[in-house]
């Protein structure tokens, strides 16, 4: 959807996925689409430096950072796949 090199996006170190496991438009628990993603967590990534120095811990907010990373290569790869008619009018 993004093209050859996405995976060198300019926003790195922030992506907080690793790989984008599986998208669909009917998927998910109500059919209104599904996304799965997954972050690749190593000891070396930037915010285990600074949050609780001595007891790394992933910051609760980068996680929703993730949700809402999601959410927008959802809403990209809906209207990519001509699912968004008009705005605000989902299939």
């Amino acid at each position: 959807m993004f093209g050859e090199g996405m995976h060198n996006a300019r926003c790195q170190p922030m992506l907080m996925l690793t790989v984008l496991l599986k998208i669909t438009e009917d998927g998910g628990k109500y059919g209104n689409g599904q996304i799965i993603a997954e972050l690749d967590i190593k000891p070396d990534l930037w915010f285990f430096d600074c949050h609780f120095t001595g007891d790394p811990v992933m910051p609760g907010c980068l996680g929703l950072d993730a949700m809402w990373q999601l959410v927008g290569f959802y809403l990209g790869w809906m209207a990519d796949q001509d699912v968004v008619g008009h705005l605000g009018q989902a299939r």
